[in-house]
């Protein structure tokens, strides 16, 4: 296996990829999500711009009836109107897929939130996501997050990551955080070095080592990506 292959991960981890608009962030992070071995999978696309990457998944725009709808369909893409997007109702999304699969009888799924920030900052961020992130790896839930400004992300959220993915970002506040995930000091001065070109640092979220990785092809992600290394 290359030096530069990124492998798929197992159920139950949590990815985090932080970078500026425009990174690459987003199109690691769908190819993974893709490729992670549950077959059920629920993205929550608060942007509305992932249509084309998750192709057949089923569109839903409101929150109601949705434990059967996640019994109906295997794949969803939910898309809130606006009077959806307040801490309540983010609390009810995230405590269903949570409660979608057990300790006891765990049912795999996959979570991917494109703009984690987009569901709320500070006080008005939904208090389910933190303990989802907590319990994830014994109910076998895999979860996956974007943002471009990971100083934003509650550190309870980001301490449970196995792995980091940092793309070009332009706030030292960003870097800094992101920084301190490293047991090797010298992380924070190599993030400042990044240029937005495609390029990002590999963070292992356990052991605190890292890895500088070459660019990115976007148009050809998946070579990079070691599909043959997913299992449950």
């Amino acid at each position: 296996m290359g030096a530069n292959v990124i492998n798929v991960p197992r159920t139950g981890q949590q990815i985090v990829a932080v970078g500026s608009r425009g990174s690459g962030k987003t199109e690691l992070q769908c190819c993974l999500v893709n490729l992670a071995p549950a077959e059920r999978k629920f993205i929550i696309d608060t942007q509305d711009s992932l249509e084309a990457d998750f192709a057949g998944f089923k569109k839903i725009t409101t929150p109601q009836a949705l434990s059967w709808k996640m019994k109906m369909f295997k794949k969803i893409r939910y898309v809130p109107k606006n009077e959806y997007r307040n801490r309540a109702t983010w609390n009810y999304v995230l405590d269903t897929i949570a409660n979608s699969s057990s300790k006891s009888k765990p049912r795999p799924i996959d979570l991917y939130i494109d703009e984690i920030y987009h569901l709320g900052i500070g006080m008005s961020f939904p208090t389910s996501l933190p303990i989802l992130c907590s319990t994830a790896r014994q109910k076998r839930i895999g979860i996956y997050i974007s943002t471009q400004r990971p100083s934003l992300i509650p550190i309870s959220v980001l301490s449970e990551a196995t792995k980091i993915y940092v793309f070009y970002l332009s706030y030292l506040e960003d870097l800094k955080k992101v920084g301190k995930f490293s047991k090797i000091g010298d992380l924070p001065l190599r993030l400042r070095q990044m240029e937005l070109d495609h390029a990002f640092v590999e963070v292992d979220g356990q052991s605190g080592t890292y890895r500088i990785m070459p660019p990115l092809n976007l148009k050809s992600v998946k070579e990079r990506i070691n599909a043959n290394s997913r299992r449950n």
